[in-house]
C-alpha cells in the first residue's frame, strides 16, 4: 500500500493549501466535476485578483438580509468587526441592522466595536442626530452628509464612521 496520496486526495490537499494561503490556481482543482451550469452565476464575481471584501461584496449582491447575515457569520477570512461593518453596508434599507447583526456582535472579540454597536444601536433618532452634530462639530460637510440620509441609514453610517477607528486595517 502506497503512502502517497491518491489523485483525489492530492487535489483536496492542494485546494486546502490554496484556500488557506490565499493563492489562486488557474486550473480547477477537480477537473472531473462538470460545473458548466454554474458558470453563468460566477461571471461577475471578482474571483481572481479581487480582495476578500470585493469577493464577499459580489457574493452578497442581491442576497436577502437573512442570507447576508448567515454568510457574514460563516466567513472565516474576516474579523467580526469587519463583518458588522460590511453587514451595515449590505443589508437592505428596510432591515433593522442592529437587530439582525446582533449574533455577529455577540461573537465579536473587539470590545470597542461591541461597545459602540450597543451604544449607537440603543440611541433614539434624536440622540443620533445630537451625537452626529457633537462628534462632527469640526467637520460640517461630514455632519451635513450624514444628516442627509433617512434616520436608520443615518444611524448605520454614523456607526460605521465611528467603528472604522476600532478596526486593525
Amino acid at each position: 500500500m502506497s503512502r502517497r496520496p491518491q489523485k483525489k486526495q492530492r487535489e483536496q490537499i492542494e485546494a486546502t493549501y490554496l484556500y488557506e494561503s490565499g493563492e489562486s490556481s488557474a486550473a480547477p482543482v477537480d477537473a472531473s466535476r462538470d460545473d458548466d451550469d454554474d458558470d453563468d452565476d460566477m461571471e461577475d464575481l471578482p474571483v481572481e485578483g479581487g480582495s476578500v471584501l470585493d469577493q464577499l461584496g459580489a457574493i452578497l449582491h442581491g442576497s436577502s438580509d437573512e442570507e447576508i447575515v448567515k454568510v457574514l457569520g460563516e466567513v472565516p477570512a474576516l474579523d467580526d468587526g469587519t463583518k458588522i461593518i460590511v453587514g451595515m453596508q449590505k443589508l437592505s434599507a428596510a432591515a433593522s441592522a442592529f437587530l439582525l447583526l446582533q449574533p455577529i456582535a455577540d461573537a465579536c472579540e473587539n470590545e470597542g466595536i461591541v461597545m459602540l454597536f450597543h451604544k449607537v444601536g440603543a440611541l433614539s433618532p434624536e440622540q443620533v442626530d445630537t451625537d452626529i452634530a457633537s462628534v462632527y462639530a469640526d467637520d460640517a460637510d461630514n455632519a451635513r452628509n450624514l444628516m442627509s440620509h433617512p434616520p436608520e441609514q443615518r444611524r448605520r453610517l454614523f456607526f460605521t464612521s465611528l467603528a472604522a477607528g476600532y478596526l486593525d486595517d
